[in-house]
């Protein structure tokens, strides 16, 4: 059995204070029962001190007191599902600026660096080396309620695909010349009872979205094209937009971002990156469906690359891109959309529980 903290080198009291005189990076590796912690110096790279702890709140007040001794620039570590947010939680709380990165991100910079160790202690020093070389952005803690509209918004994604399966299933078992009944009932009984789930859980999806975000909200579904289920799903995984600076930074969240590849004389096909967050994009490309039909700026777009002689799935990404744009500049600029303008009403929204 692990003790609650394993002390490697450089990270006795001693160690610490002699440490303190110029900033570092600290790396953090997040496994489900433990946080390995390296920290090197910002101006030559070394590694100063590591660190095996617990990923309990009592190893996460260790690090935090062993990240005080220090002057750190940036704590960083990967997003790794859940298991991360505690500890990000806790340095947030203490103050330090943390970042959390995009696994892929240092996988491409530990590639580049020809790193052959793969070990939780490397990969706590290889997240402190991408610190302090890259400088990635520091991250805002989520707002309390999006944190439950993502687990709520999880949670009815893979329900919505369990009952689409079992569905499947039933579907199948009727073809069967010689089919047990119970199959048909218990099938019948498990999509009811998950239908009857997920509508729950779309009400509480739709209460903490209204009480939490009203105004987001509603500046969003005003936009022609973007309902409910695109607006809290939207709040769930990028909150209220404050994170972001441009609409950009919002296509390439979602992955709609354009893909170009081109060497010399070659011209590789186009498409989309497809990097960024599945779920939103793929509500964002149906919403599309409604808004080339009823929405004048996106039905103008879509008509415009179809007489180009654009594919339909091409012109469908592109009124996607418009509807981003589109939510980006009502919520940011606090104005209804006016659809019969093509463009944005004068008025702003009354704040929630005005």
């Amino acid at each position: 059995m692990r003790s609650e903290v394993k002390r490697s080198e450089g990270t006795s009291p001693e160690g610490t204070s002699a440490a303190c005189k110029s900033p570092v990076y600290m790396g953090i590796d997040v496994a489900k029962r433990t946080l390995d912690a390296a920290v090197i110096c910002a101006e030559t790279g070394q590694v100063r001190a590591r660190e095996e702890t617990a990923n309990t709140p009592a190893g996460h007040r260790r690090l935090v007191e062993q990240a005080r001794a220090y002057t750190v620039e940036r704590v960083v570590m990967e997003a790794t599902g859940t298991y991360h947010l505690h500890i990000a939680k806790a340095v947030h709380e203490a103050g330090l600026p943390v970042s959390i990165v995009n696994p892929l991100q240092v996988k491409r910079f530990a590639q580049l660096k020809q790193r052959r160790a793969k070990t939780d202690r490397e990969d706590a020093a290889l997240l402190a080396a991408y610190g302090r070389e890259e400088e990635p952005e520091e991250s805002e803690p989520p707002h309390p309620e999006q944190a439950k509209l993502k687990q709520i918004a999880t949670l009815i994604e893979q329900l919505t695909r369990q009952r689409t399966a079992l569905k499947n299933q039933q579907q199948a078992e009727e073809t069967c010349p010689d089919r047990a009944r119970v199959c048909h009932e218990v099938l019948t009984d498990q999509i009811q009872t998950l239908t009857r789930n997920i509508d729950q859980l779309k009400e509480e999806q739709e209460r903490i979205a209204h009480e939490a975000f009203a105004q987001a909200k509603a500046l969003a579904e005003s936009v022609i094209g973007i309902g409910p289920r695109i607006t809290c799903a939207l709040l769930a995984y990028a909150g209220d937009l404050s994170g972001f600076t441009s609409h950009k930074q919002l296509t390439a969240f979602m992955g709609l971002d354009p893909r170009v590849h081109q060497s010399g004389t070659s011209r590789g096909p186009r498409g989309i990156t497809k990097r960024g967050h599945k779920r939103l994009r793929t509500l964002f490309y149906m919403g599309a469906h409604s808004a080339r039909v009823y929405n004048r700026a996106c039905k103008a777009l879509y008509q415009r690359l179809r007489a180009k002689g654009k594919a339909k799935k091409v012109a469908l990404i592109a009124v996607a891109n418009k509807l981003i744009k589109q939510v980006f500049a009502v919520i940011k600029s606090k104005t209804t959309f006016d659809n019969d303008r093509y463009s944005y009403t004068n008025q702003p929204m009354n704040q929630p529980g005005t």
